[in-house]
C-alpha cells in the first residue's frame, strides 16, 4: 500500500509540474491543478499500472523486479508514444514531443516507484542464503 500511495504522490507531482509549463493554463486553474492530479494518477495506477504489474508477475514470476520494472516501462512508454501519435499537433498545447517527454517521465517515475525494489541486497545476505 505504501507503494501505490508513493506512486500516486510521484506522479500528481510530475503532472502538476509538466502543468504549469502549459502556456494556456489559466490562473484560476492552479487550486484544481493538484486535485485532477491526484485524480488522474489515482485513476492511471488502479487501472492501467496495477493490472500490469499483477499480469508480469504472474507471467514472469522468476524475473528479477528491475527486469520486470523494465519491462512494465517500455510497454508504457510504447502506449505513451502511440497516444502522441494518434491525434493531430493541435490536439496538444504545447506539441507531441512535449506530450512524449512528460508522458514518459511520468510513467518511469510511476513504474520505477512500483516496480522497483525497495533496497538492494548485499552479496553477503545473497550468500548466506545460498549455504546449506
Amino acid at each position: 500500500m505504501g507503494r501505490w500511495f508513493t506512486a500516486i504522490v510521484v506522479g500528481a507531482f510530475i503532472y502538476v509540474v509538466g502543468c504549469f509549463f502549459s502556456p494556456n493554463e489559466a490562473g484560476s486553474l492552479v487550486v484544481f491543478v493538484p486535485i485532477g492530479a491526484v485524480i488522474f494518477t489515482t485513476l492511471i495506477v488502479t487501472i492501467v499500472v496495477l493490472p500490469l504489474r499483477e499480469i508480469l508477475y504472474r507471467c514472469f514470476p522468476l524475473l528479477a523486479q528491475r527486469t520486470t520494472a523494465a519491462i512494465a516501462a517500455s510497454l508504457l512508454i510504447i502506449l505513451v508514444t502511440a497516444l502522441s501519435q494518434m491525434g493531430t499537433s493541435d490536439d496538444y498545447y504545447t506539441g507531441r514531443l512535449s506530450f512524449w517527454t512528460l508522458g514518459t517521465i511520468y510513467v518511469v517515475a510511476i513504474t520505477s516507484c512500483l516496480f522497483w525494489p525497495l533496497s538492494r541486497r548485499l552479496k553477503d545476505d545473497t550468500d548466506k542464503n545460498l549455504k546449506i
